[in-house]
């Protein structure tokens, strides 16, 4: 058998042969990155069957208003059995007036104060776990203040995880539409990180997951002795938690069920507030 005669192929075709080959091995990685949560749009709203207690926990530093117009979307889930507790976190705004109002109305709505210490000086991690510590339910979800459910149901599509025996719960939070190139740009990479660490999630190689749509449960965050090995990085709350507790035999649990608000540009920066 004669062999091809590679001396007629000049720089040109090389290059499109590479290009060629860079292209398809791009395609192959995206379907094996990407396709397994391809699954999420079938099983979003034939999961939500769940009915163990839950604490719904959130971290509040100078939220007023966020909490003002968000929070009762949380507080009117249609769920059994809840507790809401807002950590407010050194707040200086009328944010523990609003969360005392909404406690007026809403039973299940826990406050939790933390007061400023010119002696010690923390991140959200430690509002996080003193929301963990105040929970009277051994599943939690994770929020933000400014943040608010695609749906009533939200909580129970997400509590559907603790029901099937999982102890971590991913959740996407996206950010909601608005005009503007650099919209479309955050909300695209919010998109692709998502895709990402959502089907590594189901793939069981969950490497992080996002403060403002999140779950685990109690006794995990207490047997991986919580933010100890991180506790000096401000952020990872989220994301390094769940990379260090989410090993192979940690069942997961992927949904898509929150948006994201976009915060209004406020008049005082906050120290380690995140800018959106």
């Amino acid at each position: 058998m004669p062999l091809p005669q590679f001396e007629h192929i000049g720089i040109e075709e090389l290059l499109s042969i590479l290009g060629g080959l860079v292209f398809l091995i791009h395609i192959i990685h995206y379907f094996l990155a990407y396709w397994p949560a391809a699954a999420l749009k079938n099983s979003l709203h034939t999961s939500g069957t769940g009915t163990e207690p839950v604490s719904v926990i959130i971290c509040a530093r100078n939220e007023d208003e966020n909490l003002t117009e968000f929070l009762p979307k949380i507080l009117t889930q249609e769920y059994p059995e809840f507790e809401v507790i807002v950590v407010n976190d050194c707040s200086w705004d009328n944010t523990e007036t609003v969360i005392d109002e909404f406690a007026r109305i809403f039973p299940n709505l826990k406050k939790i104060s933390i007061k400023e210490d010119e002696n010690y000086k923390h991140g959200k991690k430690f509002a996080v776990l003193v929301g963990i510590k105040g929970a009277k339910y051994e599943n939690l979800v994770f929020t933000d203040a400014d943040c608010y459910p695609s749906s009533n149901t939200w909580l129970k599509e997400m509590a559907s995880g603790f029901t099937s025996k999982k102890e971590i719960l991913l959740g996407y939070g996206a950010y909601i539409k608005t005009h503007g190139f650099l919209n479309k740009l955050i909300r695209f990479d919010t998109f692709t990180i998502a895709l990402r660490y959502l089907s590594a999630g189901m793939k069981g190689k969950a490497y992080m997951g996002v403060g403002r749509n999140l779950g685990y449960k109690k006794s995990l965050f207490f047997k991986h002795k919580g933010f100890s090995s991180h506790y000096h990085i401000n952020s990872g709350d989220d994301d390094l938690f769940v990379n260090e507790a989410a090993t192979k035999k940690t069942p997961m649990f992927a949904s898509v069920i929150i948006q994201l608000h976009i915060q209004k540009p406020k008049k005082r920066s906050v120290i380690g507030a995140c800018k959106k």
